[in-house]
Order: structure tokens, then C-alpha cells, then sequence
């Protein structure tokens, strides 16, 4: 007969600190990335380069005025595009 209730269990139990071996990450979305084609932009002055792959856009120096390249579509550029809209919208106001 089994002795119950006394001494350190062998089990599987699933107590603090363990995890099921599956990982999750941290960013957002799914891991997915804009592909290898595509362009880099300037959001300040418009410069356009082709996108290399291997080379982020952000890590990347307009030659014209020295700002951070964006890659086109991405959500930084998508923000930048809107901020940009509303200066624009205040301007002509």
C-alpha cells in the first residue's frame, strides 16, 4: 500500500518557477517582417533608398540631412506620416 501525505512527491506538478517548455516573445505581432524588397525613407526631407536586406532602415543615416531612414509602410513610418499630416494641418491654419 502506497504511503500518502508523507515526504517529497515524484510527480510532474506544475509549482512556481516551471513552465510547459513552449516560449513566448516579447515584441508584437507575429515575427513576420516586411520582406527584402521595399525602400528606406528620410520622414524629413524624403530621401529614398532601396531596402537591403540584412541592413534595418532605422540603423541607417539620411546623407541629405543626417535623420534617422524609415522602412516604408513600417508603423514608425505610418506615425511619422501622421505627424507630419497634423504639422501640415496646424500650418495652414
Amino acid at each position: 500500500m502506497p504511503r500518502r501525505g508523507s515526504g517529497r512527491g515524484m510527480g510532474k506538478g506544475m509549482g512556481r518557477g516551471q513552465t510547459t517548455g513552449i516560449a513566448r516573445g516579447l515584441g508584437k505581432g507575429d515575427g513576420q517582417g516586411l520582406g527584402a524588397s521595399g525602400a528606406c525613407i528620410c520622414p524629413k526631407c524624403g530621401y529614398r533608398t532601396t531596402h537591403a536586406a540584412g541592413a534595418p532602415c532605422i540603423e541607417q543615416r539620411c546623407p541629405s540631412c543626417g535623420s534617422v531612414l524609415l522602412r516604408e509602410g513600417s508603423a514608425h513610418h505610418q506615425k511619422a506620416q501622421k505627424v507630419q499630416a497634423s504639422r501640415q494641418k496646424k500650418k495652414e491654419s
